[in-house]
């Protein structure tokens, strides 16, 4: 099979292009149950099938006790395939103090037609007590500031 037909099958198995622009609005809350301060970072992604994802929007958090509280907005357009498929990525300082390592905990929200201009979900509440994994990055960058 030569290099157009494969170009050809992998454009008709991914689905069309579809130049249409959504706008994202997250809210909600991060909740820490250590009673100890904790640093977050919260992200909204979309998850690409070919290549990196992308980031939709960035809220950075100093320092919190208890619970923080963020909101993400920001523009998604130019993907291939038919749905966005969007996560927070939170990446955060809140587990046990033996190890101070941040965690990223990612959660998926499911998936987004195209055609829907915007995707609204407020209130959003999360439990970030020791979840995640010990690699994490954010644009690039490994270390957590």
């Amino acid at each position: 099979m030569g290099r157009f037909q494969v170009l050809l099958l992998l454009l008709a198995v991914s689905g069309p292009l579809v130049e249409s622009l959504t706008t994202f609005r997250v809210n909600g809350t991060v909740t820490c149950a250590t009673g100890k301060d904790f640093r977050v970072h919260v992200i909204l992604m979309e998850d690409d099938d070919l290549g990196s994802d992308n980031m939709i929007a960035v809220q950075h958090t100093a320092t919190a006790r208890g619970t923080a509280t963020f909101t993400l907005v920001g523009d998604q357009d130019d993907d291939v395939g038919v749905e966005y498929e969007p996560y927070l990525r939170i990446i955060h300082t809140c587990r046990n103090p033996e190890n101070p390592k941040a965690l990223t905990y990612e959660i998926p929200l499911g998936d987004v037609k195209k055609l829907r201009r915007y995707f609204d979900l407020y209130n959003y509440n999360v439990d970030i007590t020791n979840k995640g994994e010990e690699n994490y990055s954010i644009g690039g960058k490994s270390k957590f500031h």
